[in-house]
């Protein structure tokens, strides 16, 4: 080609075109034709080649972009799903929350109506309570005030409205029993005596001593002894057995009461006058019981004193 070339730069066309026109031209373009075919054969080669690998790498791509897309996909319908699963367990979460709430102000509400409630019966129960301690302390006074007023103010012993609540009770019991009792009065002989000449503070210390050993006398828990007035006591006995159980019990008490006294310096020595009225045999209420008991007593003093007397009965001891 470089050789017709040049014939064709120097010779003209013409001598080209018979060089190429000779054998040698003949199959110099046989060559060329075997060499442009062989050329061509070799572009299809690489055309081909280049299909293929373009095909393959257009494959790999849409398979990677089928891949990436597929990926894609799954990640986005992955985290839909899971975001939708967090939206949902957030919401739960919230609508949880918020019953919670809810129900934690209505259980704080109830709480402090709870709270109000206990606070206004602790306040109510407080004006109970001040109103019972008031109201005990009413009682107690008034009981304090009904004790000093059925109790003797010098002995502390009770006096005539407690002996006949006292007298009452034993006459109720004695009819229902069918039972004794007896009913003691007694004064100390010649009290006056010792009041003008040593005076009544003496006099009021002997009434003491005198009420602390007739009541260290009786024994029984049912027996009971009382102040009328003055120097004049009255012993209660409850359920006697016989008139000589009273009896008894007066003679003890007469023989302490003779025993001598040490008052402020001065040895007094005094006798007391006894009078038994016994139920029912000498009276079934209280004023007759009391009467004949006083009448007894008297006779006593009319004996001579110092002695112990039944209702109409002569003097027992001397």
């Amino acid at each position: 080609m470089k050789k017709v070339i040049e014939v064709r730069r120097h010779a003209g066309f013409e001598a080209a075109r018979e060089l190429i026109a000779t054998d040698s031209g003949r199959q110099m373009m046989v060559q060329v034709r075997r060499a442009l075919l062989e050329m061509h054969n070799i572009e299809a080669v690489l055309l081909k080649q280049r299909y293929d690998e373009a095909s393959a790498q257009l494959q790999a791509t849409i398979l990677a972009m089928i891949i990436g897309f597929g990926s894609g996909i799954f990640l986005l319908l992955f985290s839909f799903v899971t975001v939708n699963r967090e939206v949902g367990v957030r919401k739960r979460a919230e609508e949880a929350l918020l019953q919670l709430n809810s129900e934690l102000v209505i259980a704080n509400k109830e709480l402090l109506y709870q709270n109000e409630e206990k606070e206004k019966r602790a306040a109510e129960l407080v004006l109970a309570n001040k109103e019972l301690l008031f109201q005990n302390e009413e009682k107690e006074k008034r009981a304090a005030e009904l004790i000093i007023a059925m109790h003797d103010y010098l002995t502390g012993l009770p006096n005539r409205r407690l002996l006949s609540e006292r007298l009452s009770l034993t006459l109720a019991q004695c009819r229902r029993n069918k039972a004794m009792a007896a009913l003691l009065i007694f004064d100390l002989d010649n009290f006056k005596i010792v009041n003008d000449s040593l005076g009544h503070a003496v006099g009021d210390t002997l009434l003491q001593e005198v009420a602390a050993r007739s009541a260290a006398t009786l024994k029984r828990s049912t027996d009971s002894i009382s102040r009328l007035g003055g120097d004049e006591f009255v012993i209660l006995l409850p359920q006697i057995v016989a008139l000589s159980d009273a009896v008894a019990i007066a003679e003890k008490i007469r023989n302490n009461i003779k025993e001598p006294y040490n008052i402020e310096g001065h040895t007094i020595n005094i006798s007391c006058s006894i009078g038994i009225a016994v139920y029912p045999d000498h009276g079934e209420d209280e004023i007759t019981l009391m009467k004949h008991a006083d009448d007894a007593m008297y006779s006593a003093k009319n004996q001579g004193r110092g002695k112990v007397m039944v209702f109409e009965t002569e003097a027992i001891h001397n």
